[in-house]
C-alpha cells in the first residue's frame, strides 16, 4: 500500500516484544505499544498483536479481554493473538473472541512480515470491494424499441 502508513497496535507486557516487533516492522507500518487493556487508545488501527498472558500468569489469559474489547471497539480490525502457550482450547477461545490469527512466540521477522503483508492485501481487497459497491451508477434514459 504505497504512500499510506498503516497502524499496528501491540498489547504485550514484555518490552522486549515491543522492541522486537518495532525493529521488524516494514517501513509503511507505525506501531503503538501498550501493556494493559487500560492503556489501549481509542485510535483507529489496521491491525493488532495481542499477547494472551499480560501479567506473566500463564493460568490467566488476560489477553482475551483485550481481544473482545478491540473487536467490539473496531469490528474490522485484524487481531493477531500471540502466546507461548499453544493450548488448543486457548487458540479456539481467541478466534471466538474476535482474533483472526494465532501465532506462537517467539515471533520471527519473517513471520511478522508475512502476517502484515497478508493484512495489507486483506485491507486492499476490502477497500476495492467497498469502492466497487459505491460506484454503482444507475442508468436513466429512454430509447425507441423496435418491434418485429
Amino acid at each position: 500500500m504505497p504512500n499510506q502508513k498503516l497502524k499496528l497496535l501491540v498489547v504485550d507486557d514484555d518490552d522486549l516484544i515491543h522492541q522486537s516487533i518495532r525493529l521488524a516492522l516494514p517501513e509503511n507500518w507505525l506501531m503503538t505499544g501498550v501493556k494493559t487493556l487500560e492503556d489501549v487508545p481509542k485510535d483507529f488501527f489496521h491491525a493488532a498483536f495481542v499477547d494472551m498472558h499480560l501479567t506473566g500468569d500463564i493460568t490467566k489469559p488476560e489477553g482475551l479481554k483485550v481481544v473482545r474489547h478491540l473487536a467490539k471497539q473496531q469490528g474490522n480490525l485484524e487481531i493477531v493473538t500471540i502466546s507461548g502457550d499453544l493450548d488448543r482450547d486457548l487458540m479456539e477461545e481467541c478466534l471466538k473472541a474476535g482474533a483472526t490469527r494465532f501465532l506462537a512466540k517467539p515471533l520471527t521477522t519473517e513471520e511478522i512480515h508475512l502476517i502484515l503483508e497478508k493484512i495489507e492485501y486483506h485491507i486492499l481487497l476490502n477497500s476495492a470491494t467497498l469502492r466497487s459497491s459505491q460506484s454503482f451508477i444507475p442508468w436513466i434514459g429512454s430509447s425507441k424499441t423496435k418491434n418485429s
